[in-house]
């Protein structure tokens, strides 16, 4: 479902200025180390299990 509204000029003008505001550099983000794939890593599954 999507919802469509429309947007008075003035409205634009505002979300325009907002997104404008936005400067600077964003975090660093440090991804973690994954172990390494072996013959018994568990493969994923499409299961959902309840408990």
């Amino acid at each position: 479902m999507s919802v469509v509204e429309d947007v008075t000029d003035a409205e634009a003008e505002q979300i325009v200025a907002f997104l404008e505001s936005l400067t600077g550099e964003g975090p660093e983000i440090t991804l973690p180390s994954l172990p390494v794939e072996t013959n018994a890593t568990p493969r994923p599954s499409s299961e959902i299990v309840v408990q």
